[in-house]
């Protein structure tokens, strides 16, 4: 019997899906909400092509989106390897080449105007996005030093990446937006054709939100469900 099913199936949950399986700070969640984010999980990586018996890198922190994505690799019937955050890059590299792993989830976006690298959303996997803002506001400071340095040059690839310490980190480019999505494990060849297609989501049904921003911030509550979708691995 796959363990996520019988942890979280429909019997178990006729049993104890209104009871609290998992606390977070001041959040709280019951056992039919995990059950629906870990169906949520498994889908995504279905549709990533994700079949039973492969390898699934996991490297996030302890947060119910961690239990969710776990959860949901095993009910995929993958073989899941949770990762320590403070391994050295040497050690995550180890990990990566003895795992075979062949998928990556994407934790972190950042949105960002074209024209001057300013944010219009950043948007996470994570429950609480305030840990680790030291580390991901140095993020945003290399990805936009690194819109701006393209834009003084004469040519500005559609798709890059870069490392930031221990972050791999893709960048997409449209005719308006900048999108730099941080990975964990391998897999950048699915986010990378994903990246491209929801900056076109975006840039096709909002352009003309998109094309003459002025700062205002109602334009990062349109474009969220977009990055959302992405996050989720819903542009395969």
């Amino acid at each position: 019997m796959n363990a996520a099913e019988h942890l979280l199936g429909e019997t178990a949950l006729a049993r104890h899906g209104e009871r609290l399986a998992l606390l977070c700070g001041d959040e709280a969640f019951t056992y039919a909400e995990l059950a629906d984010s870990v169906r949520r999980a498994a889908a995504a990586l279905h549709s990533l092509g994700v079949q039973p018996g492969d390898c699934v890198l996991l490297l996030m922190r302890d947060t119910p989106e961690f239990a969710a994505a776990w959860l949901g690799a095993v009910r995929a019937g993958a073989v899941v390897v949770a990762l320590n955050s403070r391994l050295s890059e040497a050690e995550y590299r180890h990990v990566l080449r003895d795992s075979a792993a062949r998928f990556a989830i994407v934790e972190d976006v950042f949105l960002l105007n074209h024209k001057d690298g300013l944010l219009i959303k950043h948007e996470t996997r994570r429950l609480r996005p305030d840990v680790d803002t030291d580390i991901l506001s140095g993020m945003l400071t290399a990805v936009q030093a690194f819109v701006k340095d393209a834009l003084r040059g004469d040519d500005y690839a559609d798709l890059n990446e870069m490392t930031v310490g221990h972050m791999h980190i893709l960048i997409g480019r449209g005719k308006w937006l900048v999108l730099a999505a941080r990975i964990e494990g391998d897999g950048s060849q699915s986010w990378t054709t994903q990246i491209e297609r929801c900056i076109k989501d975006m840039e096709d049904h909002h352009w003309d939100q998109i094309e003459d921003w002025d700062g205002d911030m109602g334009l990062a509550r349109v474009l969220t469900p977009y990055i959302k979708k992405l996050i989720q691995g819903g542009y395969t």
